[in-house]
């Protein structure tokens, strides 16, 4: 009213304008009242649609996708309406990843337009033109898998996605909407013709060879071909290739000449293993093979075999080496052999502990399975061989080369150090005598093996390289057992030559070993702390997977429930899959380079939620939501190893500093020693004494430094996830500093040779005293470390699972030597009949030699050769020793597992009968037992009964309160006539605005 008349009427107009514009634009008016296109202006925000405007067959759905252009939110509307109406019904859309939303038309019948608005803002109208075409009603999908999966065809009604593995042919049923005379399927844009089936439908065939899609065209009355369906996305599941490790021992190991070695090796694959068989070599000579398993496919597989080593003859130094290898030969692309790490078995003297009354060799050592020498470094040339030639076809050419040219390089490092160590013996004129002559005998031999196993390298030949590469092995590590001998010999009283003697050989071999025991140590804390930190970084992201994953399959439910927006879940499912198979790849990397079979395990599990993923995203109703919801445990589970992994590190590295702590306290005992001796020498002994102890000093200044660095990292990592092991761990760094051991050790360097004895002895004692107060806190910091929440109840159940496949195990092998024991004996009695027609009688009821197959052996007969009645098939002595010794492996596996139940207090399964299965098990370590096969049938059908049940309970127990979520995949794999009348009832729904 302030303002001049006419700009009071100038305000009044404008007001009234921008009153009127919502009206406007809610009625659908064509064009704004502010500035337009026309006035050289262009509106920021808009919606797009897809399809806009169409022609589709009558009765067949639409799928409608918008993005907003310019704006975010959280809700889309479709309006639409059929020519026999006048009014706009409207429809919630649904959001999909692209951060639009999309919805399905159903069964449209009419000529229909529509239109999309979000906050306010609308699209343009659009108009779906209908006609009389021929069109895809539904279709069923008829799955026949490739032989080698053993699995049965498998008929689903879905959205027409497929998502099988390669090789597998699909029958493709149409139904259209209408009688067409013909039409065809184009996979990939290849076109295939379809088969008439004689009752309207049509039948076509693809086969499962790369990822793509196919889609389908009718002809019209006229012979015209038309689009009749979307374009169908093709997954091809990947068939992962068998899994296979050592469970016992699962790492290097040392084991007397007249030792029982038990092995254990696990092999897994989707679709059953085969064949395992376990190929172990002596000293480099050739392999040797011995069939762990070999029957009707299973998906899991354990067996164990124990070497008998007195019967090999070894002797100290002597080296074993092993490995394992699954087959899977029933697939159509032929074998597939997959082969474990290989592992090795140092012979040490019988009933020797070298590492005690080594008085005056200080630290000392050979090298052996505790600290890293010489041996070891070969092993490692050795082991990076054997996975080289085992990874050759998987390997690109170039980076097979680029490995080749590694492993020489690290092969000659190795011989240079052998050769200076040879060196410097001769250099001392130790070489000739006698307590030192074997070892001056084997480095030699040691160094000719690795320039034989270098020129082969060279040559592009690592398969040929490893027989040398373990020749040299054997002779270094029969040349660090006899300076273990000598090194023991001499400073548990040996005469004054043999003790000084034996110093100056481990002066030789300490001055070696603890460079490259320095060297070893800095790069692998190096290369394991990176490794962690690429490991938490994928167990984070694992969390966020997962996390999407539970979004993932509350939209494949509510897809389902509302017949629509399935589109969105599918897209979503399949880069999720994208997504997990990348952190996969991650972790099987990881595992290989690490050697840790969890890693590899949850690798095994993220590809199979992978898999799921597909098969959720190419499924509907029930059987989506089950492939979705399996997707997600199996997510849970890699995450739960994952932690397990994260938490054993933490162990680990908190063990690896107590232990470096503990070192440091002996090496600080042995110091005051040999201060203490030094008032009994003078001159160039003196002299030479005091040069060692300053040199040791030093040493243990550096030690200390990354001592507390190292700690320092622990504490730092450990806080987030490990209060109380990160609060001890800074405890125990802050004590370094707060003893100034560093400080004290250094200017210790000056008190040696001193004349105040007793100062200097209280001095180093106060040292001393730090460094068990080190010690003291650092085993706190371990004790600490706490499992997750439901790690126990976990082990279990993994525990319990193994005990369940290793018996079933134990029982298919049985079954298979019966059998081939009594396929043996129907052809020995084939040719026994042809070769002495008319002397049957005599040959019936004779007691034969005891060999497998003979007519001696009855079912399970006794290995002894005896006559008797016997039943067909049995048991040879020799397989009878290996299947008892594994049976008291499992005896206590069992019992640990007892252990851990009374722990947990878990009440899953009767105490009683728990007991029932150890006394079943023993009960199989009888060698009368297997006289009786039905009685061995018995027991094992109690053994694994009694621990399937167990396993049930600690399912129901780890489930908690999700133990009553049930999903079966194929559970919608109902009657077409009710599917159809399913169909029905959703698309009238879809009709009316109110529901």
């Amino acid at each position: 009213y302030r303002a001049s008349g006419a700009l009071a009427a100038a305000a009044f107009a404008t007001l009234a304008l921008m009153l009127l514009a919502p009206i406007q634009i809610r009625h659908g008016a064509s064009a704004l009242l502010f500035p337009t296109r026309d006035a050289g202006t262009v509106n920021p925000y808009s919606i797009t649609v897809e399809p806009g405007d169409v022609t589709i067959a009558r009765g067949s759905d639409q799928l409608v996708v918008v993005q907003l252009v310019g704006f975010e939110s959280d809700e889309g509307r479709i309006f639409f309406r059929s020519e026999s109406s006048d009014v706009f019904d409207r429809l919630s859309m649904l959001p999909d990843e692209a951060e639009g939303f999309e919805l399905l038309l159903l069964g449209l019948d009419e000529n229909t337009e529509y239109f999309v608005e979000s906050s306010g803002i609308r699209s343009a109208t659009y108009r779906i033109e209908v006609a009389d075409l021929p069109y895809v009603d539904r279709l069923e999908l008829e799955y026949h898998f490739p032989s080698y999966t053993g699995l049965a065809p498998r008929t689903v009604e879905g959205r027409g996605d497929i998502a099988a593995l390669e090789g597998t042919q699909v029958k493709v049923k149409i139904f259209p909407t209408m009688l067409t005379p013909g039409g065809r399927l184009l996979v990939n844009g290849e076109p295939a013709e379809l088969t008439d089936v004689g009752d309207g439908t049509w039948m076509g065939n693809l086969k499962v060879e790369r990822e793509g899609y196919y889609e389908i065209e009718l002809a019209r009355a006229d012979g015209e071909l038309v689009s009749a369906s979307p374009k169908y996305t093709i997954d091809v599941l990947t068939d992962q290739p068998p899994s296979v490790s050592f469970s016992k021992p699962g790492r290097d190991t040392r084991a007397s000449p007249i030792e029982e070695l038990f092995l254990e090796a696990k092999a897994d694959d989707d679709f059953g293993i085969s064949e395992l068989v376990l190929i172990y070599s002596v000293n480099g000579e050739p392999e040797d093979t011995v069939s762990l398993y070999h029957s009707r496919p299973m998906p899991e597989v354990t067996a164990g075999h124990t070497l008998y080593l007195e019967e090999f003859e070894l002797e100290p130094g002597d080296l074993v080496a092993y490995y394992a290898q699954a087959k899977d030969n029933n697939r159509s692309s032929g074998v597939r052999t997959v082969t474990s790490d290989i592992y090795f078995v140092q012979i040490r003297p019988f009933r020797i502990d070298y590492r005690q009354g080594q008085q005056a060799g200080g630290r000392g050592g050979g090298g052996g399975m505790d600290e890293p020498g010489l041996s070891d470094l070969q092993r490692q040339v050795v082991a990076a061989t054997f996975n080289l030639v085992r990874d050759e076809e998987e390997l690109p050419e170039s980076e097979f080369k680029e490995n080749v040219v590694s492993v020489h390089l690290a092969q000659g490092r190795v011989r240079e150090q052998v050769a200076g160590l040879q060196e410097r013996l001769l250099a001392r004129g130790m070489g000739a005598d006698p307590q030192f002559k074997r070892i001056a005998e084997l480095l030699p031999k040691a160094i000719e093996e690795m320039e034989n196993a270098e020129r082969i390298l060279d040559d592009g030949k690592p398969r040929e390289a490893i027989s040398p590469e373990q020749r040299a092995l054997l002779h270094l590590q029969k040349a660090e057992e006899t300076y273990e001998a000598v090194v023991t010999q001499g400073g548990q009283g040996g005469g004054g030559g043999a003790g000084a003697s034996a110093e100056d050989l481990a002066d030789l071999f300490e001055l070696e070993l603890d460079k490259l025991k320095n060297q070893y140590e800095t790069l692998a804390r190096g290369e394991r702390r990176q490794r962690t930190e690429q490991l938490d970084e994928t167990l984070e992201k694992l969390k966020e997977l997962a996390r999407r994953q539970q979004q993932q399959a509350e939209r494949q439910r509510r897809a389902a429930a509302q017949q629509g927006g399935g589109g969105a879940a599918a897209r979503g499912q399949r880069q999720l899959a994208e997504e997990t198979e990348e952190a996969a790849r991650q972790l099987e990397r990881l595992a290989r380079e690490t050697n840790d079979q969890r890693l590899m395990e949850a690798s095994r599990q993220l590809r199979q939620a992978a898999d799921d993923m597909r098969r959720s995203a190419a499924s509907s109703g029930n059987a989506g939501t089950a492939d979705a919801t399996s997707a997600l445990d199996r997510l849970e589970e890699a995450r739960r190893r994952l932690e397990r992994n994260r938490v054993d590190r933490l162990r680990e590295d908190a063990e690896d500093a107590l232990r470096r702590a503990q070192e440091l306290s002996d090496e600080q005992r042995e110091i005051q020693r040999q201060m203490d001796r030094l008032n009994e020498l003078e001159g160039a002994a003196l002299q030479e004494s005091a040069r060692r102890l300053f040199e040791r000093k030093e040493a243990m200044t550096e030690e200390l430094t990354d001592l507390e660095g190292q700690i320092d990292r622990l504490s730092a990592d450990a806080r987030s996830s490990q209060r109380e092991t990160a609060e001890r761990l800074r405890e125990a760094a802050n004590s370094i500093r707060d003893n100034k051991l560093k400080e004290r050790v250094r200017y210790s360097r000056g008190l040696i040779g001193t004349g105040d004895q007793d100062y200097t002895r209280e001095f180093e004692a106060e040292t001393q005293r730090g460094l068990d107060n080190l010690q003291d806190r650092l085993e706190q910091a371990v004790a600490a470390v706490a499992e997750p929440e439901d790690d126990r109840r976990t082990d279990a159940l993994d525990r319990t699972r193994d005990l369940v496949r290793g018996m079933e195990s134990i029982s298919r092998r049985l079954e298979e030597r019966g059998d081939r024991s009594r396929q043996g004996q129907v052809e020995r009695q084939g040719r026994e009949g042809q070769g002495q027609q008319g002397q049957q009688g005599q040959g019936e009821g004779q007691g034969g030699d005891g060999r497998l197959g003979g007519s001696n052996q009855g079912g399970f007969g006794t290995p002894d050769g005896g006559g008797g009645d016997r039943r067909p098939g049995s048991v040879s002595p020799g397989d009878v020793r290996q299947f008892r010794r594994e049976i008291r492996e499992r005896v206590q596996e069992a019992h640990e597992l007892q252990r851990i139940l009374e722990q947990e207090d878990l009440e899953v399964l009767d105490g009683r009968q728990l007991d029932e299965v150890v006394a079943a098990l023993r009960a199989l370590d009888s060698e009368r037992v297997y006289s009786d096969l039905a009685e061995v049938e018995r027991l094992q059908a109690q053994i694994i009964e009694g621990l399937k049940q167990l396993e049930f309970g600690l399912r129901r127990e780890l489930e908690g309160e999700d133990r009553d979520r049930v999903f079966v995949s194929g559970s919608d794999e109902v009657p077409t006539g009710f599917r159809k009348l399913v169909d029905e009832y959703y698309k009238a729904l879809s009709r009316n605005p109110g529901n």
